[in-house]
């Protein structure tokens, strides 16, 4: 599995402060959506780079550097913009990747947002906790969806390295209830089946909402993969019945 590049080389940089005045890297914009953001019609920003080599992962452009210009970045303020001008169709913005916290003007890109009165959902993979808690308190963010890849013990496998201690002050966090969350987990035929759903259950016991949606095979890091079958709906379904004592509400999404 290819590795994670570091800040310097995915062309982050770093900053000691709370704004950053370089906005970060929009390599994706999506005006009207009906489906990221729950009961609302959203815009969708995808930001670039990630922290994880997830080997079903269907973000090429966003996540392999070499990659990056099938996704060739788009100027923030006019995507920005663009929100304005939706103002009067959307009711909500999503911001996704990628990982958007490893960018150390997140903050000030979910600012203006905020600034235009539109709530934000943030889309995570829980990496960068101390990031994640800083939005919450500052109040840029109106709900979370953390991706939960695996159980555990299979975190390194499934994320091409990172361990479940990166992760879980991310999930131990969400599960205090400090703002709207949902987790969710993308089932993988031979890789993340019922087993391990359920053991990811366990582990978010109580959560206010668990999604579980389905692998689609396209453009995967492990190009392997684009042969593999998704599930089919009955056993997702099946499956997601198992879940339900576990957390308060399960959605199934059968395209991923």
């Amino acid at each position: 599995m290819e590795s994670v590049p570091n800040r310097e080389e995915q062309g982050l940089g770093v900053t000691g402060g709370l704004f950053c005045e370089v906005l970060p890297p929009v390599a994706g914009f999506l005006g009207v959506s009906l489906v990221d953001y729950p009961e609302r019609v959203a815009s969708v920003l995808f930001l670039r780079g990630c922290t994880f080599r997830c080997p079903y992962c269907y973000n090429r452009a966003l996540v392999l550097p070499q990659c990056y210009h099938d996704a060739p970045l788009l100027p923030t303020d006019e995507v920005l913009d663009r929100i304005e001008g939706r103002r009067g169709f959307i009711d909500g913005v999503v911001v996704t990747g990628g990982e958007p916290t490893l960018h150390p003007s997140l903050p000030t890109l979910l600012k203006r947002i905020r600034e235009m009165g539109l709530p934000v959902k943030l889309d995570t993979n829980g990496s960068n906790p101390s990031m994640l808690k800083m939005l919450v308190s500052e109040g840029l963010v109106d709900m979370v969806s953390m991706d939960v890849k695996a159980p555990p013990l299979l975190y390194p496998k499934l994320t091409g390295g990172m361990g479940w201690e990166v992760v879980e002050p991310s999930v131990r966090f969400l599960l205090g209830g400090p703002v709207r969350c949902e987790f969710r987990t993308t089932m993988v035929p031979g890789l993340v089946e019922r087993g391990e759903v359920l053991q990811i259950a366990t582990v978010i016991h109580g959560a206010e909402c668990y999604a579980i949606q389905n692998f689609m095979p396209r453009t995967t890091l492990d190009p392997s993969l684009e042969e593999c079958y998704p599930f089919a709906r009955e056993e997702i379904d099946a499956i997601a019945r198992e879940v339900v004592p576990f957390v308060e509400r399960v959605v199934v999404r059968h395209g991923a």
